[in-house]
């Protein structure tokens, strides 16, 4: 349809100026999504130049950027090309990529096509160990999820609140609720999971393969590329837990390239309970 454009993105590249990001999108690469093109949400402040799409929210700060999915799951109307990624997330220090999406890798490669769309292989939360939406076939969905995002007042930097309804279909009617707060200083994400009966939630973030994880402790990661060295620290309740390359499960994997993939770092949190509640903070260290 005139004005919409099916986008093959690979977020895994180093990121460009923001006002350049609508190029990048069009480019042709390896990520799966429908991006449309449409007029910012009226109540969206654009003075700084944040880009709002129907699918994605993109914003920099600093040294920092970061591509926030916050809208539908892929092409109508059978939710074609699409990955359960709602609220994941991908930022960037300093042109470079810390935290990515996985990637496409295969159309048909089993179980590798499922795992790279499905929610686990995402920056974002998983509820049951299952997806956000229901696979049913190698690239239609069943029960997609509805996903938005808003603008909040801020004097920080850039802020937004994200929600979705795709696990809503579970026993215990679970919600998923994600702020984002972008400043100079670095990035901070809470996430809030409700239900009406305790689940096992688990906080996924996948770094690129070019981060090394320098130390693990508890809840504090800290991660250094080159002369670069960014603090991550995961608040509330479970201890991170790293993947590299596993099988089994499945977990730590990247796509750069179609029908290419290799080992990354994948860090996990995981808790039950009825409600839970993580707060991630990722900082430049001096």
């Amino acid at each position: 349809p005139s004005g919409r454009a099916h986008a093959l993105m690979r977020w895994g590249e180093g990121v460009p100026p923001l006002r350049s990001f609508p190029a990048s999108a069009r480019s042709g690469s390896t990520y799966e999504t429908s991006v449309v093109r449409d007029r910012r949400p009226a109540d969206a402040p654009t003075p700084d130049g944040d880009l709002w799409t129907r699918s994605f929210v993109l914003a920099d700060r600093g040294s920092f950027a970061l591509l926030f999915a916050a809208g539908r799951l892929g092409l109508p109307p059978a939710c074609g090309h699409g990955h359960a990624h709602a609220l994941s997330i991908a930022l960037w220090f300093r042109g470079l990529p810390v935290i990515v999406d996985p990637g496409t890798y295969s159309y048909a490669e089993q179980p590798w096509r499922d795992y790279f769309r499905s929610t686990a292989a995402h920056s974002t939360v998983e509820v049951e160990e299952v997806s956000q939406s229901l696979p049913e076939s190698d690239f239609a969905w069943r029960a997609p999820y509805s996903c938005h995002a808003e603008r909040m007042p801020s004097s920080r930097g850039f802020e937004a609140r994200g929600r979705h309804d795709g696990y809503l279909r579970l026993p215990q009617r679970v919600r998923h609720v994600r702020r984002v707060r972008l400043s100079c200083a670095g990035l901070e994400i809470e996430d809030r999971v409700c239900g009406r009966a305790a689940f096992t939630a688990r906080l996924h973030w996948h770094l690129h393969p070019s981060w090394t994880i320098a130390t693990l402790d508890g809840t504090i990661a800290m991660l250094t590329m080159g002369a670069n060295t960014l603090r991550m620290e995961i608040t509330g309740p479970g201890s991170l837990a790293l993947h590299h390359g596993s099988l089994s499960p499945l977990s730590g994997w990247f796509s750069s390239a179609f029908e290419q993939r290799t080992a990354t770092s994948t860090l996990q949190v995981t808790a039950r309970g009825a409600a839970v509640q993580w707060t991630t903070i990722i900082r430049e260290v001096q």
